[in-house]
């Protein structure tokens, strides 16, 4: 049996040609000479074997006699297989009618995935959902011929659409919160990949907070500042009122956890001008109106009518100074608010905390905008360092003070314990000592509270003076470095200054803000600016200092003299139309010298274009 198969099997694997039969012979009338004569019939008129493909199955007719039967070509398709008879076949083969031909396809499901996810402030949670289409395979239909190429084609399907139900179920389960239900209804029904936030927390709602409202004041135009400013308000007039503000609402994130109502800025402060009385903020002297973020106050004005000379003394004042003409060779102004002249300054020594703006020129003078920032910007980090370090050695010098009080010798050996402290535990409350008296600056000269605090320092806490300290007189010393650093962090926060004025020369301009020269320019000058410097004109000869910019027309002079232009951050900016020989520019620690003459340089971070 098994040799029948085995004949079977090699019969249907030959060739057509293989399988032709072979020619039958018909016997001819005889010829003339009375033989007979045999003659092979031809094969042209017998019918071939065919083969259609209808609807994913093979129809397949057998040939007549002495016809050839039908072939077929199966393609090696990994999503297609094709059995004959029980055998996994692919290439060129013949088939037959009587063989069983199974036909069968890898077909690709569609998928349609969900996942979650929760915003990084766990307000919002997200449903992605991840489409994948599917393909169903069928054969290409082919008409009824003698040889068919099997061919696939696919079809790309979707998936059935998503639960909404489910999702939103798993979302209230797991998560708190207000869900979008036509979201999830529209994620579930698209044909593509998608995020949508599904379920949202519920927001705090901002509180109004409260603050005080300004009321309309008649206003001037200012031709320093090229604005308009508030006229000078007299004693009694109510300058604001009180707005009380409305508490806002916490909100619940999607894990039910609290969220906090964001905090307002703070209400502003009421300067020494100005006092609340039943919601109305009220004007004590005569002044300036000054309504800020941070401040409102009425800030007095000295007007001087005239020229202002070295007879007229120093004019040291606790506001704005204002001098309608000009500042003569000798004069001195000091003002914690700004100064503004008329006209120019010549030979003169002028400070303004906010600003000190100038109509005209600045001749062989000394002028500073914000010298509280200037003077205690180095100043402030000592008295820090100074308050921290007795704030610890407070603490461990009163636990001790206690425990020796028990001590039948206590009177004569605890003035002792500060010293011993010092020495054997606060090393670093020493050496801050040390560098917080030392007084570089000649800061003691004009501050009364600095020259109280070193005074203090010197005589108590250094050389014999610590070997009798009690414990009130480590209050003390606490008590004063606080209010000092408090003092001087106050006049540190006050508004940016600005130095403005048409030009400058022979002069030292210092400033805690900016700088602007707004006419022909800077003359053999030394100007230093806490942020920028801009100068419309020329600068010739002397030197700029600025942390963050200095733009200026034209740098130097045709004859070379000597202009050096420094920008201290790294990534500053020195902007120049034209640059003449022997002009330094650095930036951060990038310099270069010009021998040349250029025009439209840009040093920027150390590039120059």
């Amino acid at each position: 049996m098994a040799s029948v198969i085995t004949r079977m099997r090699r019969w249907m694997l030959r060739s057509p040609a293989e399988l032709a039969p072979e020619p039958i012979l018909e016997r001819k009338p005889e010829s003339d000479d009375g033989a007979p004569t045999i003659e092979a019939k031809s094969l042209c008129a017998a019918v071939n074997g065919a083969i259609a493909v209808m609807d994913n199955h093979l129809l397949v007719k057998n040939p007549d006699l002495g016809g050839v039967f039908a072939t077929v070509t199966i393609p090696d398709d990994p999503v297609l297989t094709v059995m004959l008879d029980g055998l996994h076949c692919t290439g060129q083969t013949f088939v037959t009618a009587e063989q069983e031909v199974q036909i069968d396809f890898q077909q690709i499901a569609p998928v349609r995935r969900f996942t979650y996810r929760v915003s990084r402030d766990a307000m919002n949670v997200f449903v992605r959902v991840d489409v994948i289409a599917g393909y169903t395979y069928h054969l290409r239909n082919v008409s009824e011929r003698h040889h068919v190429l099997l061919e696939t084609e696919g079809v790309e399907v979707y998936p059935d659409a998503g639960d909404a139900d489910t999702i939103v179920a798993e979302l209230l389960t797991t998560y708190k919160g207000l869900v979008d239900r036509s979201g999830v209804e529209r994620l579930c029904q698209i044909r593509e990949s998608a995020e949508i936030p599904a379920l949202r927390g519920i927001h705090a709602r901002r509180s109004k907070p409260a603050r005080y409202k300004p009321v309309r004041l008649p206003k001037v135009y200012d031709p320093i500042h090229r604005r308009m400013r508030v006229a000078t308000v007299s004693t009694g007039v109510t300058v604001a009122l009180y707005e009380p503000g409305i508490p806002g609402v916490p909100g619940v994130d999607v894990f039910g956890r609290a969220v906090p109502v964001p905090h307002n800025r703070a209400l502003q402060k009421l300067g020494q001008g100005v006092i609340e009385v039943s919601g109305q903020v009220i004007a004590m002297r005569n002044g300036r109106f000054v309504y800020t973020r941070g401040l409102i106050d009425v800030v007095p004005e000295l007007v001087i009518p005239h020229d202002l000379t070295s007879k007229d003394g120093k004019v040291e004042f606790d506001g704005d100074v204002i001098v309608l003409g000009t500042v003569q060779d000798g004069s001195f102004i000091q003002a914690t608010g700004s100064v503004e002249v008329h006209g120019s300054i010549f030979g003169a020594a002028v400070f303004g905390e906010r600003g000190v703006y100038v109509v005209d020129s600045i001749v062989g003078s000394d002028v500073v905008g914000g010298q509280s920032r200037l003077i205690y910007q180095n100043l402030f980090p000592k008295v820090r360092k100074c308050a921290l370090a007795f704030r610890r050695f407070q603490v461990e010098h009163g636990e001790l003070w206690e425990h020796g009080k028990k001590r039948p010798d206590a009177q004569s050996r605890l003035p002792l314990l500060a010293d011993l402290l010092m020495a054997k535990r606060h090393g670093h409350l020493e050496q801050v000592i040390a560098d917080l008296v030392q007084d570089s600056e000649h800061i003691a000269d004009g501050d009364d509270r600095y020259r109280q605090l070193v005074g203090e320092l010197r005589m108590r806490w250094t050389g014999i003076g610590r070997t009798h300290i009690l414990v009130q007189d480590v209050t003390s010393i606490r008590t004063l470095l606080d209010s000092y650093m408090l003092h001087i962090e106050s006049l540190m926060s006050t508004v940016v200054a600005e130095v403005k004025a048409a030009s400058a020369a022979s002069s030292k301009i210092r400033c805690a803000g900016k700088i602007a020269i707004t006419g022909s320019g800077l003359y053999m000058s030394t100007v230093e600016a806490s942020d920028s410097i801009v100068v419309r004109g020329s600068v010739r000869g002397g030197s700029l200092v600025a942390q963050n910019l200095i733009r200026a027309r034209e740098l130097g002079t045709v004859s070379g003299a000597r202009t050096t232009a420094r920008v201290l951050h790294p990534n500053g900016k020195i902007a120049l139309s034209v640059r003449h020989p022997n002009t330094l520019l650095q930036v951060g620690d990038h310099s270069t010298l010009s021998e040349i003459p250029q025009s439209v340089t840009v040093l920027r971070g150390g590039r120059q274009s």
